[in-house]
């Protein structure tokens, strides 16, 4: 029906165009969740037998070690080669290094003095339209506007529009999933699948970094919540149980109350209790 709406000397263009956009449309977001943390998954756990299996035999300390551990220096414990095989204190070290670094302070490339891309002229105009119409996405995906911060105002991109205030609650990871009550603000880094099971409790979303298209952004659009992303600085600003408000038009969250100490440390009695009892 769409098809016919378009004039006919046009309907060559748009059917190659559609043709682009079912081939982009596979790559969503989803395929990470279902294939590669899937698989991730999948790998760490027969690592975690693998890793049993050489503790019990000397060859580790602690069986959790063994997927910080390289394939090759996998492969030599199991056999045994001693002169290749990585100490228990090398991949101890290694767990302490990953436990302090996170998303945040992780570097935005690794190495250096890598040649360009080549360019993408030489690929067939199909290809090339693919490839330009993935890379914009990815731009509005990962990357905001210039922000700027003064005092009590962090600035990002509008992801989702609308002005709410309610009271921040800071999640770093899903393990602090729990701690959040209905009507909060989520400030986080980024957000991921994991974080749709909270979506419908809060009435506001601030995240560091993305961009119009990002994971929180759709999120938030989706479920007409006021959001605010790529601040670079809400976790680092923003504390939990401050007042805030999130102004989704203009890309601004402003604090407007530090926490009442007294009510952070009841709710978080309140939130233990709860947890104890179930």
């Amino acid at each position: 029906a769409m098809r016919e709406r378009v004039p006919e000397q046009h309907r060559a263009d748009y059917d190659e165009l559609l043709s682009d956009a079912r081939q982009i449309y596979r790559m969503r977001d989803e395929r990470g969740l279902f294939s590669d943390i899937t698989g991730v998954g999948l790998a760490r756990g027969l690592l975690l037998i693998v890793g049993r299996a050489l503790a019990q035999r000397g060859a580790l300390s602690m069986p959790h070690l063994l997927p910080f551990a390289s394939q090759d220096e996998i492969a030599a414990l199991i056999t045994g080669d001693a002169e290749r095989a990585v100490s228990s204190n090398e991949l101890l070290r290694r767990v302490v290094l990953y436990e302090r670094t996170s998303g945040a302070n992780a570097p935005r490339s690794l190495g250096s003095g890598d040649p360009p891309p080549p360019p993408p002229e030489g690929l067939p105009a199909h290809d090339l339209r693919s490839l330009r119409g993935m890379m914009t996405g990815v731009g509005h995906l990962f990357t905001g506007q210039e922000r700027c911060t003064s005092l009590g105002v962090v600035r990002g991109t509008c992801a989702s529009r609308g002005v709410v205030q309610g009271t921040a609650r800071v999640i770093t990871e899903p393990a602090m999933f729990s701690s959040i009550c209905n009507g909060d603000i989520l400030v986080t880094h980024s957000t991921s699948a994991a974080f749709n099971s909270i979506v419908p409790m809060v009435t506001g979303i601030v995240t560091d970094f993305g961009g119009v298209l990002s994971h929180a952004a759709i999120l938030a659009r989706e479920n007409a919540i006021p959001a605010v992303v790529g601040c670079m600085v809400a976790v680092e600003q923003i504390k939990t149980g401050m007042l805030v408000r999130v102004d989704g038009d203009n890309g601004e969250v402003t604090i407007l109350q530090q926490p009442p100490q007294h009510e952070y440390a009841d709710h978080h009695l309140l939130k233990s209790c709860s947890s104890l009892s179930s």
